[in-house]
């Protein structure tokens, strides 16, 4: 968001009544719970790809390693 149009939602706000501002708060507060919450799920979902990579990685280590012995 670029400086003049934060400057105008500032301006905009601050002629609200106090009750809508702290609904308007309630509500950008909930907004922020909903996105942390997005961004941990994301985080949770890349760390689960990771492992599931590392272990497909040793699977196939030991497979190899399983095929070598054989010959």
């Amino acid at each position: 968001m670029s400086d003049t149009a934060f400057a105008e939602l500032e301006s905009q706000v601050e002629e609200l009544p106090l009750f809508q501002i702290i609904v308007l708060r309630q509500k950008l507060d909930r907004i922020l719970e909903r996105k942390k919450s997005a961004t941990n799920v994301a985080a949770g979902l890349a760390l689960l790809d990771e492992f599931a990579g590392s272990v497909e990685r040793e699977i196939d280590y030991k497979k190899e390693r399983e095929e070598s012995r054989d010959f």
